[in-house]
């Protein structure tokens, strides 16, 4: 279509181009043709008009008058000249005419020739005559006799021979002209042919590129038409380098911007979003497919949208904090900075979210933790400072008081021990290679279990507690012993403390579908459903006064949690008030 195209606008506008030229040189060769003969003729006519005036002047039938005579003269001289003739007197009035009869001709004073003529000089006119129906050339002369001028005469023919002449002058200007205009129109088709041939090649291979097939090669040809194509192939080659570097680029930046954990949104000047990772389409639980969409329809917060207006409007580099509330709390740290172009122009600005959820939990967990360890400690410490004081202020001479003190300050003294040593060992637990440093053994379960509950069975006794275990013998489990017995260890005392007296804990363990399940149930008080998600969490009671009176630390079951986590297993709890607790670990049968 486009070769098409191409080629009547390269034909047609030569041709007619060619045409417009040879009719405006006809035109004007014509013009100048005519203009020379009229010219020429009219000089002519101008000659005869003396000779007849001669003629005239010497007659002798204008003195007087004889108009027989003068029509004689006026026919006689039409035959030899082979002009009209007419005589017109000062009056305006036709004497004699070879052409009309003079009873139909109109008064001739207002001739412009005649005016002249009459003025002593000879006149010529070239206009169309109403009374032959004709273009004529027109030449008057004066007669004069004794020195006025008492008659005019006037010769005239008409121009249709110069017409005929005129053509036979230009007609071999025109056939050359028109030759040549085929011969050019017969060139300038070639040429738009071969143009229209090497164009559609052209077009179709370039139409194969702009589809990315850079594999196809241009053809070559001679004349501008090949430079052209080389041009053509040297920008193809430039275009396919740069394309290739353009999607090598993108590709890195898509992939980039997919394996970031920050969340990545860069808009324009008017907040229209250009780009987005998914990572910022999860945190901001934006809809699907949010790229040409404006930040403000994307983005529900009206914090952040005034954030990222700020750092359009002021151009500059901001820093913020957000908390947002969908399933559950989500802290941000948002960046914005501007976009320029390298004129400096503002493009738009980059806004980058980053999740900051954990650190602030950890820094929640940490000052919890630091507070909790610093309460207690305090306890103890303030019962054997007191305890210290009272000694030194004078109980020491009382035996009584002196053993009574003493037992408070090896009591806490027992209980700070206990909890420097949860700490060390929670510590040890939570370090990064903690698990490398793990014993693995493959060992018997129930060997496990009887060592736990052997560690127990004082505490147990002193309850007239029944420690019931239930455990084949064929039940191995590839294992850290001494931290899987400080687990077990942890769960039958808690089990112990919170049982009534002569009550039984049950300690269970089966393999089933290639674990091991292994579980400690107490008959005791139980726990309420709403503390149970909090109890691994370090230094978390149910009931505070119970635990610290019955010696607990707090980082018991923060301990258990770990170890189990460390062993590929998972810990579960099923309680209720008054009805018990059971704790439940779940382990696989070997731990790659």
């Amino acid at each position: 279509m486009f070769g098409k195209r191409l080629f009547w606008q390269i034909f047609a506008p030569f041709v007619l181009i060619y045409a417009f030229s040879l009719i405006v040189f006809l035109q004007f060769y014509s013009g100048a043709m005519e203009e020379f003969y009229l010219n020429h003729l009219e000089m002519d006519l101008k000659v005869r008009a003396k000779l007849v005036q001669m003629k005239l002047e010497n007659a002798k039938f204008l003195k007087p008058l004889n108009r027989r005579k003068l029509d004689e003269f006026c026919k006689k001289m039409n035959e030899l000249t082979s002009c009209r003739i007419s005589v017109i007197d000062r009056g305006g009035k036709v004497l004699c005419d070879t052409a009309v009869n003079t009873e139909y001709l109109v008064n001739h004073a207002g001739r412009p020739e005649i005016k002249e003529a009459y003025n002593g000089n000879v006149g010529s006119r070239i206009r169309f005559s109403s009374s032959v129906n004709r273009q004529m050339i027109y030449a008057a002369a004066p007669v004069r006799i004794n020195g006025r001028i008492p008659y005019v005469f006037r010769l005239s023919i008409p121009t249709r021979e110069s017409n005929l002449i005129i053509w036979l002058a230009t007609r071999p200007v025109f056939f050359f002209s028109l030759l040549a205009i085929v011969l050019a129109g017969i060139v300038t088709l070639f040429v738009a042919v071969r143009m229209n041939r090497v164009v559609n090649e052209l077009q179709g291979e370039a139409n194969k590129i702009a589809e990315g097939d850079f594999s196809r090669k241009l053809p070559l040809s001679e004349g501008p038409a090949g430079e052209l194509t080389r041009s053509l192939s040297i920008m193809t080659e430039s275009l396919k380098s740069l394309l290739l570097d353009t999607i090598h680029r993108k590709n890195e930046s898509d992939a980039i911007l997919a394996t970031m954990s920050d969340g990545i949104i860069a808009i324009d000047p008017e907040a229209t979003i250009l780009n987005i990772n998914e990572a910022a389409v999860s945190l901001l639980h934006a809809p699907v497919n949010p790229v040409g969409r404006t930040f403000h329809e994307v983005v529900r917060n009206s914090g952040i949208q005034d954030f990222a207006d700020n750092v359009l409007k002021n151009q500059k580099s901001l820093c913020e904090e957000f908390i947002l509330y969908k399933d559950a709390e989500l802290y941000l740290r948002i960046s914005g900075s501007p976009l320029r172009n390298f004129d400096g122009s503002l493009l738009g600005a980059l806004i980058v979210l980053t999740d900051i959820t954990e650190i602030r939990k950890l820094e929640n967990l940490r000052r919890d933790f630091v507070a909790n360890v610093s309460h207690e400690i305090r306890t103890p410490l303030t019962a054997i400072l007191g305890s210290v004081e009272s000694l030194e202020e004078g109980a020491l001479e009382d035996p009584r008081m002196t053993q009574r003190f003493m037992g408070i300050i090896k009591k806490h003294g027992a209980r700070l021990n206990a909890l420097v040593e949860d700490l060390l060992c929670l510590s040890a637990i939570e370090k990064e290679n903690a698990q490398e440093e793990f014993a693995l053994s493959e060992a018997a379960m129930s060997d496990v279990i009887n060592s736990a509950a052997e560690l127990c069975r004082h505490k147990s006794s002193t309850k007239n507690i029944d420690l019931k275990i239930d455990c084949p013998g064929d039940v191995n489990v590839k294992l850290d012993r001494h931290r899987f017995e400080q687990v077990l260890v942890n769960l039958i005392d808690n089990a112990i403390k919170y049982s009534n007296e002569n009550d039984v804990v049950e300690i269970n363990a089966e393999e089933k579908d290639n674990k091991v399940f292994i579980s400690v149930k107490d008959h005791g008080c139980g726990i309420a459903k709403e503390h149970i998600k909090r109890l691994f969490e370090r230094f978390y009671r149910v009931d505070k006064a119970r635990s610290r009176k019955l010696g607990g630390t707090g980082l018991g079951l923060a301990i258990v949690k770990h170890i189990v986590q460390m062993h590929n297993g998972k810990i579960m709890v099923d309680s209720a008030p008054g009805k018990g607790t059971t704790f439940t670990i779940v382990l696989p049968q070997g731990i790659e």
